[in-house]
C-alpha cells in the first residue's frame, strides 16, 4: 500500500507544472503596444503540455480560450510564446493592443483547474 501511494505522488509530480503564486498581477500597456504576460511553473525542470491562456472581460464572468487554441478570431496573429524554449515557461506576448483587450487573463492547467496564475491587463487610455 505504501508503495501505491509514494507511485501515485510521484506521477502527480511528474506530470506538469504547479504555477505557485495565486495573486492576480497588473499589467499596464499602452494601446497599438504589446504586453508580455508572465506564466512559469514553479519548477524549471517541470513541463507545460497541459498549460493554457483564458481571457475573460469584465464583466461577463466567462473566460475563453485564447492559447494555444482560440475560441474565437479575436486575437489572431497577435499573440506568440516568449522564450517558448526556456523550461517550465509558458509567458505570452499580446501584440497590436486596443481597449478591449483590457481584462483578467488566466494561465490555467487543463487537467487541475485550481492550478492557475490570474494577470489583469489594464490598457492605458481606457476609461475602467
Amino acid at each position: 500500500m505504501q508503495t501505491y501511494v509514494y507511485l501515485l505522488v510521484f506521477l502527480h509530480i511528474a506530470d506538469g507544472c504547479t504555477l505557485g503564486d495565486y495573486n492576480q498581477i497588473i499589467i499596464n500597456a499602452s494601446p497599438g503596444g504589446s504586453a508580455v504576460l508572465p506564466c512559469s511553473c514553479a519548477g524549471q525542470q517541470d513541463t507545460v503540455p497541459n498549460l493554457k491562456w483564458q481571457y475573460r472581460k469584465d464583466p461577463p464572468h466567462v473566460f475563453y480560450d485564447i492559447y494555444p487554441i482560440e475560441e474565437t478570431d479575436r486575437f489572431k496573429g497577435r499573440i506568440q510564446m516568449v522564450n517558448a524554449d526556456a523550461p517550465g515557461n509558458f509567458t505570452i506576448q499580446i501584440s497590436h493592443l486596443t481597449a478591449e483587450d483590457e481584462g483578467t487573463y488566466q494561465c490555467q492547467d487543463k487537467n487541475r483547474t485550481s492550478n492557475y496564475r490570474l494577470v489583469y491587463l489594464k490598457v492605458k487610455g481606457h476609461k475602467n
